[in-house]
């Protein structure tokens, strides 16, 4: 019974304070004044409190009785609280109550009128509304005055209006995260973007951050996206958007570029493998994202066409090195002879794109091979060894691939000397003209014969 009664007297109350605000003057009306009852405008009171912040908004009813007080939305006519009761069915909004004692004197108008000092007694009621965990949507004119008039004819008097803005740091939207990849292909063409909320709008500005050094380069670019052209395969930069407006904390996103790009093959010069004197092997590198599937070929002069390798082919074998951004393959040919020869080539390709490089083993003929010829000259007299010395040092010095040494005395009595030229084409190893080892080994017994008999002597 006593909630059906409270519960009427709620919304004749209401009904009556709906009445009296659609009868009022567009806006707000003057309020009255306090005891002289003279006119005056309420004074508004701006507020501002961040999402998820608490606020209270003051209302102090000074009144010798208690009228009560009601808080209202302005620009939404929404009833929020009666009294210390809250109306609306939102949770954040409550009335906070309390009372001051407040003793005024009484100002007398004329100076000159002697009459000792007299006070008066009035009662501060304040009835403040507290609202919790604000949102963006509170934003609004908020309304104090009396629930109760004298009589019928009493405008209800505004005690307080307070505007409240409500602002938010940004954030970014759902679908977005604080770092990203993003990927693109030489040459080509990236659109970064980074949205952010917040209030008021946030505003975006874009920085470039070096990796090998950890630089930090700001764009001066001021847009909610960011677009990379011609896009280098030896890009090493990350991008970072910050959202800022003001209220903090502000907020940040990284973009982590990634170039794709087609194969690029480099030639490793063919050599002799250490493993095995009669191996050679090939090498190729491979630069390229994503990764490459390698492939070698060999020319068959038969069908003048290239064939792929067998990987089960016992006389060929491959070794595979991966990096970063590049693959280094090897391709050893086992008991390597002339017949292999030829042309072979290195194939790679991906999803971007494909490439080739062809090696030509007979352009290393000379280093892979090293065929000797011998030649023993027997010279006769000092004069063709002389001239023999001179035709050296002319062929020396138009082509270093000769060489001549003297071996030994070949007959005593003629004095016939033997001499080996030397013809090595590939190895490019130069033996020295003159063989002086011999004359260092006389001496030496010289040298010791000497000391001997003179050790000898001495004795005696």
């Amino acid at each position: 019974m006593k909630l059906s009664i409270l519960l009427i007297y709620f919304i004749i109350s209401l009904s009556e304070c709906r009445r009296r605000l659609h009868h009022r003057h567009p806006g707000y009306r003057h309020a009255l004044a306090s005891i002289k009852e003279e006119e005056s405008k309420t004074n508004v009171i701006k507020m501002t409190a961040k999402v998820g912040e608490s606020v209270i908004l003051n209302c102090a009813i000074n009144s010798s009785f208690n009228p009560g007080a009601i808080w209202t939305q302005a620009k939404i006519g929404n009833v929020l609280t009666f009294n210390t009761n809250r109306i609306t069915v939102d949770p954040r909004f409550e009335i906070i109550q309390h009372s001051i004692h407040k003793e005024e004197e009484i100002i007398i108008s004329d100076p000159n009128q002697i009459v000792p000092k007299q006070t008066i007694t009035n009662d501060v009621v304040y009835y403040n509304l507290k609202i919790e965990n604000v949102q963006l949507y509170d934003e609004n004119e908020y309304v104090c005055q009396n629930s109760i008039t004298k009589s019928d004819e009493d405008e209800p008097l505004i005690h307080s209006l307070v505007h409240l803005y409500v602002t938010k740091s940004p954030s970014f939207v759902e679908s977005q995260t604080t770092e990203s990849n993003i990927a693109g292909i030489e040459n080509g063409e990236v659109m970064l973007k980074c949205t952010a909320a917040g209030k008021p709008v946030p505003k975006i500005r874009w920085y470039q951050i070096d990796e090998s050094t950890g630089m930090i380069t700001d764009l001066n670019h001021e847009s909610t996206s960011l677009s990379i052209r011609n896009l280098s395969k030896y890009e090493n930069n990350k991008y970072e958007c910050v959202a800022s407006n003001g209220i903090l904390p502000s907020v940040s996103k990284k973009f982590t570029l990634t170039v794709y790009f087609s194969p690029v093959i480099s030639i490793i010069q063919p050599h002799l493998s250490r493993s095995s004197t009669n191996s050679v092997v090939l090498g190729c590198v491979v630069d390229s994202n994503p990764e490459s599937t390698i492939t070698w070929f060999n020319f068959n002069a038969n069908y003048s066409q290239y064939a792929s390798i067998d990987e089960l082919d016992l006389k060929y074998h491959r070794n595979t090195i991966k990096h970063s951004n590049h693959t280094i393959s090897y391709l050893k040919i086992a008991n390597f002879t002339s017949s292999d020869l030829g042309q072979f080539k290195c194939a790679a390709n991906n999803v971007i794109g494909k490439s080739e490089n062809v090696i030509n083993l007979n352009d290393y003929k000379e280093l892979l091979f090293k065929p000797k010829k011998t030649k023993i000259t027997i010279f006769k007299n000092e004069h063709e060894k002389n001239d023999a010395y001179e035709q050296y040092s002319i062929r020396q010095n138009s082509d270093l691939r000769y060489g001549m040494r003297k071996i030994d005395h070949a007959d005593p009595k003629t004095n016939q000397s033997y001499f080996s030229t030397r013809f090595n084409k590939n190895s490019l190893i130069y033996d020295n003209l003159v063989n002086t080892s011999k004359k260092m080994i006389s001496s030496f017994l010289n040298l010791f014969i000497m000391i001997i008999l003179a050790l000898k002597y001495s004795r005696v």
